[in-house]
This record gives C-alpha cells, structure tokens and sequence, in this order.
C-alpha cells in the first residue's frame, strides 16, 4: 500500500475531520507508533489517526514525550483503537518482517539460480573464464552453493589452474561430503599434479559410492602404476576391463604394467587387443608396434623384416639382447640386409660385437 493510499483510508474511516477537535480542513494523518521505530507499521491502519494542521503541529517532534491518550478526547472507538494498536503492533513488525525478508531471500535466490545458469552456459561454450565470473557471482550471493564450487573447480581445471580447482573440490565436499563427482574430479587435478597418493586416496572413496565404476578403476591404477606398484595397478586395470571389456587404453596400460614385470608374452597379449580393438590408439608407443611384428612372426616365421623391424623396436625399448637376436635371425633370413649403420645408430654409436652378414 502506498503512503497515500494509507493516508486516505485512515482519513475516510475518521469521517475526513479531526479526531481531536473535530475540524474537517487541512486534515494531515499522524501515526501513532513512529515510522523510524516501527517501519514494518507504517502502512497499518490501526496505527493512524486523522488530525487537523495545527493539531498535527501540536505533537510534532513531541511524540516521545505525549500522552497521546490524553492527548485525544474521551472516545470508546479511540480507546479500542489504541488497545488494538497495543497488542497487536509486535505481531504485525515480525510478520512484515518476515514477508520483507522472504521477499529479499527470493530475489536473492533468483538471482543466485541465473549466475549459475550463466556460468553452466559459459563452460558448455568452453569460455570457462567468464563461467568463472558468474560462479564467483553465485558463490558471494550463496556462501553454501556445493554444487557451484564443484562447477568452478571444473572450469580451473580446464585453464589448468589445478591447485586453485582442489580448492573449490574442497569446499564443495566441505558442504557436501559424499559427493562422488567432487571426488572424482579432485582426483583429476591432483593426477596433473603428480599427488598419486592422493589420487588413490580419492578414488577408494569413489568406489566406495560405485563399486562398478569403470573409470574410477582406471584412473587409480594409472596412480598405482606410476608409484610403480604394478601388481595392484594390474588389479585395477583388471576391474575397468571386467566391467568393460572393449576398453583399449585399460589394455595397454595393463601390459606396460606386465612388460615392466617382465611379464612379456601376457604384456603382448595386451598390447595386440588393444591393436584389435583401436588401431589408431597411440599409434607411435614402441609396445604396440612390438606387438604387431610379434604378430607378422607368428604369421610367417620366415619373414626377417618381421624379425629386422621387431629389432628395432627391442633396442628401442633397451631390450639389447633381444634386438640382436633379431638381427641375427634376419640376416640369416636374407643375406641382402646390411645392419651396420643401423645397429651403430640405434644402440647410441657404440661398437657392437655382432654376426652380420654384408654379402
């Protein structure tokens, strides 16, 4: 209600005259209860009074020190007024109150809802600097917004900012603390980070709310197996390809773990499913391609480039011993092939001791 509005309802009630003297010109309305002390009041009805100009002059600035019932003549509907106005006025002040302020709340919540609208819309763009901006807006407005930590910890992570995205994977743990997607998440930057105890630290809890997920498994066994604990790293890359069996890069890491152990035959046996299964994958690693002359061998065990190109591969990985054998076993294949050049430039230069055959 307006002030005027206010004004005139009071004035119509009181018959448009004076309350005290009865006058019906120059009619101003007084409340009763101060606006300054009583704001949540100021539009309640019960808490004016019509009086004349020079009334009104009477009691102003004087309010804190007037009776304002003996200020008023005799008047059973004044008195029911003021013993209204009395027992009523601290209801009315907290139910205002709380109606401003739920009001206030949900502008406040509308507002917090579109800063993460924006924000989730900039980071869907890749623009995860201005999604930043609105998280920030979202975050200030609604210090408790879980879910807004999460999504600009994930934005961080993007512009490689990954010790500020922990930051914000904390906090929203912090208020939400089985988050799995936090969790998830933290592990990632801390993995760019080279925190592989804590990468595994985070992703026991993920596993702890999903048992089957799969790619849970694969990023712990990757922390395993660069902490070079190759049997539980095998563990775990054993899980992601249980639960999904076509999962090449779970392959190939579990046969460097194997190759590392010296497990070769079951390393090659990784390396050729992966090869099957995503023929582009790495394409460049010296494991798959010793996996492919593995497998023109076993085709044709009569072919020496199988056995000239698996040597290569073999110094390449320092599996000296290996590669000269191959070289041997090419040579004695086809005469043709010269390897001196080729051993002096793959073994660093160094002289080797080998059987080669230049004919």
């Amino acid at each position: 209600m307006s002030d005027r509005q206010w004004k005139n309802e009071i004035k119509k009630r009181d018959s448009y005259v004076c309350r005290r003297c009865g006058y019906n010109k120059n009619l101003h309305v007084h409340h009763i209860l101060p606006k300054d002390k009583y704001p949540y009041e100021r539009d309640y009805p019960p808490n004016g009074v019509t009086l004349c100009g020079n009334c009104h002059s009477l009691l102003k600035d004087k309010e804190g020190q007037t009776d304002l019932r003996g200020f008023l003549p005799d008047d059973q509907e004044i008195d029911e007024q003021l013993k209204y106005l009395n027992e009523n006025a601290s209801l009315v002040n907290e139910s205002q109150r709380a109606l401003l302020e739920g009001k206030e709340a949900q502008r406040i919540n509308r507002s917090v809802k579109r800063e993460f609208r924006l924000g989730n819309k900039k980071s869907n763009q890749k623009q995860y600097k201005d999604a930043i901006i609105h998280y920030n807006n979202a975050i200030r407005l609604k210090s408790d917004f879980a879910e807004a930590y999460y999504r600009r910890g994930k934005a961080k992570y993007e512009l490689k900012g990954y010790k500020a995205a922990i930051y914000d994977y904390d906090n929203a743990l912090r208020l939400k603390p089985d988050d799995v997607n936090s969790y998830f998440n933290r592990g990632l930057a801390k993995y760019a980070l080279r925190q592989y105890e804590s990468v595994i630290t985070d992703y026991d809890m993920v596993l702890r709310f999903t048992l089957d997920n799969v790619s849970a498994y694969f990023n712990r066994g990757l922390a395993q197996y660069k902490l070079e604990r190759h049997d539980t790293a095998i563990a775990d890359f054993d899980e992601a390809i249980a639960l999904k069996p076509d999962f090449a890069k779970a392959y190939y890491y579990r046969g460097l773990a194997k190759y590392e152990q010296e497990l070769r035959d079951a390393a090659i046996a990784d390396f050729d499913e992966v090869n099957r299964l995503d023929p582009s994958y790495k394409k460049d690693s010296p494991h798959l391609k010793l996996a492919l002359y593995e497998k023109t061998i076993r085709q044709n065990p009569e072919d020496p480039f199988g056995y000239y190109y698996r040597g290569q591969i073999n110094a390449e990985l320092g599996q000296h011993a290996a590669a000269r054998i191959d070289y041997d076993t090419a040579g004695s294949l086809s005469p043709r092939i010269c390897y001196d050049g080729l051993l002096r430039e793959i073994f660093g230069h160094k002289p080797i001791i080998i059987s080669v055959n230049n004919s």
